[in-house]
């Protein structure tokens, strides 16, 4: 039984068991074949693992962080891999199945792979160049209140769609914009205009008005080129 501090300076000190109510300092590295236990660790300096060794948290040895190869720490919880960080593929992993809340309470669960929740506006934002692809979705994108954008790029041969059918659609055709409906109703305060000619199986309304500041020369064209 030793009483107060135990000190091992110069050379090796082989000791079967150690332990003790006061600290015990040592002034070289210590090494153990076997697990070291205590109620405390308590560190002045760095803390080294060896390359490819675990901190575990639980004695089921199912929570632990390691670095199993070089630049990468997982943090693995119940056996499940939850977080992954990885400097040489420049990547940060949430684990498979897992979901990822930012701004939520330690009690809420989030309902979506990404939930994302603020009080202060703009809670979700992406930025990048100016007409390059930024964000590249390849579902659905559903919103309970409104979508604004700066502007909104539709590539030649892609569509806004307005049913699930896919039937309502206005299309960008590379060199034409296709419009696409049971109805297509234009409606203005003042009057409906466009610069090139507007063709169509069918005109329907009250009237058709022909003005300009300049109006000579302005005139209906039928079908087999008769003007009215």
């Amino acid at each position: 039984i030793v009483s107060g501090n135990l000190e091992a300076c110069v050379g090796t000190a082989s000791i079967a068991h150690l332990s003790g109510c006061s600290p015990i300092t040592v002034h070289s590295p210590i090494s153990s074949s076997q697990n070291i236990s205590a109620s405390s660790y308590y560190a002045k300096n760095n803390i080294y693992l060896h390359d490819n060794k675990t901190i575990f948290f639980e004695d089921d040895l199912g929570t632990y962080v390691e670095s199993d190869t070089t630049d990468r720490l997982r943090f693995v919880v119940g056996s499940n891999q939850m977080l992954l960080l990885d400097e040489d593929e420049d990547r940060v992993n949430i684990g498979f199945g897992n979901k990822l809340a930012v701004g939520l309470g330690n009690n809420t669960t989030p309902s979506a792979s990404l939930h994302v929740s603020g009080t202060t506006a703009p809670i979700f934002l992406v930025e990048g160049p100016a007409r390059s692809t930024v964000m590249i979705v390849s579902g659905a994108i559903s919103a309970s209140a409104n979508l604004t954008a700066s502007n909104l790029f539709v590539p030649s041969g892609n569509s806004i769609f307005f049913d699930a059918a896919k039937t309502y659609k206005i299309t960008n055709n590379g060199t034409n914009l296709d419009i696409n409906g049971d109805n297509i109703i234009l409606q203005a305060n003042t009057k409906v205009s466009a610069s090139a000619p507007l063709t169509a199986s069918g005109f329907y309304g009250s009237r058709a008005q022909l003005s300009s500041s300049n109006p000579d020369g302005k005139e209906l064209l039928f079908g087999n080129g008769t003007s009215r």
